[in-house]
């Protein structure tokens, strides 16, 4: 029958693997004639030929001889550059089928806009997803796609955050160079806005995959327990990808891998099943098993070879963690294990056998796996030397009980492989527990430290541990700097819940505390959530914290400290987003009594006080008295700024806003007009600050050529 070249490869290929294994040649054809028709559908056998060279037939092996087992050597995977994606280097991954699926997948074809890879723990979801995202990375990553259809990557590991993704977007694009797309991330509009601009142009331009790995994590049984579904805060920072990723037409897809498939009803319609292809990553069978078991030495000369393959079930980290157990059977009682195994889930299966292993090399060794199961991220080797001795790290990672991965640059990072992570953890008691999250503090505290660049996932990993281990003032430094990076993408929800889990723990005691050792970061941790309280709505509660930190400032600072005026400021503008005006404008007169003598009358510290104090005589009625604060602010933000900066188009814009309630439009318009042409310069005609100013001064137009206006002129 006619057979392509390739088609011709793969059966020659089959054929003399079969008969090198002792296979007849009858029962080797059939299984050269499986193998091309499961891969490549050819059928038509009665037309199938083969030729020979003519050589003489003759065995391949002798009679008798026994097969000798290649030893594979154990799989090793690397992150791809620039993002945590593990690729198989080395080892087996089979999975022919699942691959070229993904592959149409993310190409577009079949009008699918990306894929979904789920099924159980250890068939290898995440080296499959990684075997096809390496086979799209582009030539900036030194790897030559074959066709046109190379993609950039964002990766989000466990639980989908909108702050993650945004922050990864920042990143790519900023990379790329793409001012369209970072003004768009740059933009107040809400996030959901966000992401259908960017699938409405940057995304089209910059072929992207977005990776969500172990997408279980923002999963739970619907109330029916009749399949899963999404979480509320994962579901908020998913959807708007999953509903407009078809508007890049292929350009940008979406992959992800979970432990199982989930509903996502929009409009009627399942998205994940109308736009993702839905990839079942099975037990590994046939051709595929058959590969994977001849690795495995020790299982293939074990006397129970056939009870480890009916309970591996085909899955590839049980198959190698019997053939762990066959390498050295005396230590185990093999007809227990049968029969507690007997009957039981593939994931029980698993974790149990972890276990189990893990127990016959000693107490020592199970105690420092506990221990490491601290880390929710992977790190470095130095992050285990408070736990164990090396040797206990590299016994893990050959016993396949922790995992080794490296980044593009050649350096390993470890952790408890995730199925057996909580398991190994919940077996501390709570007092050991506390000890090993303060070590693990430590270690992130010190790396943190030792970065040349804000790392923001150690910045949330010692906030973790801090308050885990009771470290809640040592936590206030580290959640501030998040803080302060949260500000910069606007997620101030975010900020919110970080900054609120450490304010939550800082009792009278930690404030004392932080008093008597003249404690400054629990001070700038209560005034950060304090104003950011403020800025989403909720002021009083804000300027309980304020208070609070307002009261350390001034026990460890003395009242005359420029951080004493930014608290006052801060109270102050907390009471005037309440309306009790005279209230603010008393701290506000503090902040400026402080700042005046302690900086000077040219600081830019000093003119936010009197621009503050402009604004509440302004919503007092008294515009004569504003417009002379105002005077007083642009004076010293013009000496320090100069004339092309926000701050003094800010305070244009105010003395605008007194003139408009002045009605004396044509001054008013003179201001706006200063206004807007240094935002215009700054920002561009499309930022909402540019737009409001924009809208100020048409809005003075308009009141100067009405007919009243005409009139009374």
């Amino acid at each position: 029958m006619p057979v392509s070249d390739v088609g011709a490869a793969v059966f020659t290929t089959e054929l003399y693997r079969s008969l090198s294994v002792g296979h007849g040649i009858n029962e080797a054809v059939q299984n050269a004639r499986n193998e091309i028709v499961n891969r490549y559908q050819y059928h038509a056998w009665p037309l199938l030929r083969i030729f020979t060279d003519g050589t003489s037939l003759a065995p391949i092996i002798d009679k008798g001889q026994k097969l000798k087992y290649h030893t594979a050597k154990a799989a090793t995977v690397q992150y791809l550059e620039g993002a945590a994606v593990k690729i198989l280097t080395e080892g087996f991954i089979g999975r022919r089928r699942e691959v070229q699926r993904g592959i149409r997948a993310l190409k577009g074809v079949d009008g699918k806009y990306g894929a979904i890879i789920h099924g159980t723990a250890g068939n290898g979801k995440s080296c499959l997803a990684g075997k096809l995202i390496d086979r799209f990375r582009g030539r900036d990553n030194n790897v030559v796609c074959k066709d046109s259809t190379c993609k950039e990557l964002i990766a989000i590991h466990g639980v989908a955050r909108e702050v993650d993704i945004v922050r990864e977007l920042q990143v790519l694009f900023d990379r790329k160079g793409n001012e369209e797309a970072l003004n768009i991330l740059k933009a107040d509009d809400e996030y959901e806005v966000k992401i259908k601009a960017l699938f409405r142009g940057p995304l089209v331009e910059v072929p992207t995959i977005i990776y969500f790995d172990d997408f279980e994590q923002n999963l739970e049984l619907d109330h029916n327990g009749n399949g899963h579904v999404m979480k509320p805060e994962p579901l908020e920072a998913v959807r708007p990808l999953l509903t407009a990723v078809d508007w890049a037409g292929h350009s940008s897809v979406i992959l992800i891998t979970s432990r199982y498939p989930f509903k996502l009803v929009v409009g009627g319609k399942d998205i994940p099943a109308a736009k993702l292809e839905q990839i079942p990553l099975m037990a590994f069978k046939d051709a595929d098993l058959e590969k994977k078991v001849a690795e495995l030495v020790y299982l293939n000369e074990s006397d129970n070879r056939e009870l480890y393959l009916k309970y591996g079930g085909g899955n590839p980290r049980l198959l190698e963690w019997f053939d762990l157990i066959a390498k050295d059977e005396k230590k185990y009682d093999i007809a227990a294990l049968e029969s507690a195994i007997k009957g039981k889930s593939e994931e029980f299966i698993q974790i149990y056998f972890a276990e189990v292993i893990a127990a016959t090399v000693g107490e020592k060794f199970e105690g420092f796996l506990r221990r490491a199961a601290v880390y929710r991220v992977p790190v470095k080797t130095k992050a285990f030397k408070y736990l164990g001795e090396r040797k206990h790290l590299e016994r893990g990672i050959a016993l396949t009980l922790l995992e080794r991965e490296m980044v593009g640059d050649g350096k390993s990072f470890y952790w408890v492989t995730p199925i057996i992570r909580e398991m190994q953890w919940d077996k501390l008691e709570a007092d050991e527990k506390m000890q090993i999250h303060g070590l693990a503090f430590d270690w992130f505290d010190e790396e943190i430290g030792n970065s040349e660049k804000l790392e923001p996932k150690l910045l949330e990993e010692a906030v973790y541990h801090g308050l885990e281990s009771g470290n809640v003032r040592r936590a206030c430094r580290h959640a501030v700097d998040l803080g302060n990076y949260l500000d910069k993408l606007i997620r101030y929800r975010d900020k919110l819940s970080i900054q609120g889990k450490v304010a939550d723990k800082i009792t009278k005691d930690v404030i004392n505390e932080a008093i008597a050792e003249k404690d400054v970061d629990v001070a700038i941790l209560l005034n950060n959530y304090g104003s950011t309280l403020q800025a989403m709505g909720q002021s009083r509660q804000g300027i309980d914290f304020m208070q609070k930190a307002l009261d350390i400032y001034l026990s460890a600072l003395g009242d005359k400290h420029p951080n004493v005026a930014g608290g006052y400021n801060n109270i102050g503008a907390a009471w005037d987003s309440l309306g009790q005006y005279e209230k603010a404008i008393a701290f506000y007169q503090k902040a400026l009594d402080i700042d005046l003598p302690a900086l000077g009358d040219k600081h830019p510290n000093v003119a936010r006080d009197f621009n503050n104090i402009g604004l509440v005589w302004s919503a007092l009625g008294e515009y004569e008295k504003a417009i002379a604060f105002y005077q007083k602010a642009l004076e010293i933000d013009l000496q320090a700024f100069g004339e092309n900066h926000p701050n003094v188009a800010t305070v244009y814009n105010n003395i605008g806003l007194t003139w408009s309630a002045l009605e004396e439009y044509e001054k008013a318009i003179g201001f706006y007009q200063k206004a807007m042409n240094i935002l215009t310069d700054v920002f561009g005609n499309t930022h909402p600050t540019t737009q409001k100013v924009k809208e100020n001064l048409e809005i003075a137009i308009r009141e100067l050529n009405s007919p009243l206006a005409l009139v009374h002129g």
